[in-house]
């Protein structure tokens, strides 16, 4: 009935190394910085391509001086600011600070630079 050697499939080698070889195609074709350093040359102990010095990244200025304040809004004044915030695709912090400017409050530019997604329109 069965045979002893049980059946056989064949199975074809995995080339694990494919990926690695379609990855790095890609990320040369689209200029993509490494993420690990290059493989050294056993003849030259120098890496193939070494990469670029890392650029300076300003850091953002710690905002040390910020204190919270909790407030309770009407829904429809909660839902416009958060609408307006979506409207002109910055955070409604933003929103807030500009109306308290354009009401007389004074706010350094550093403070309304800060948020991430100010803005864009000025």
């Amino acid at each position: 009935m069965n045979d002893k050697r049980g059946s056989v499939i064949p199975i074809k080698p995995i080339d694990f190394d494919a990926a690695e070889r379609v990855t790095e195609t890609f990320a040369k074709q689209r200029n993509i910085p490494a993420m690990a350093f290059p493989k050294q040359d056993a003849t030259t102990g120098q890496g193939s391509e070494l990469p670029e010095s890392p650029k300076q990244v300003p850091l953002p200025v710690a905002r040390l001086d910020m204190r919270r304040m909790s407030l309770d809004l009407p829904a429809y004044v909660f839902d416009d600011i958060r609408r307006r915030a979506l409207d002109t695709n910055c955070s409604a912090r933003y929103v807030i600070l500009k109306a308290l400017r354009s009401a007389g409050v004074h706010i350094k530019d550093d403070d309304m630079a800060i948020d991430g997604r100010r803005d864009r329109g000025q």
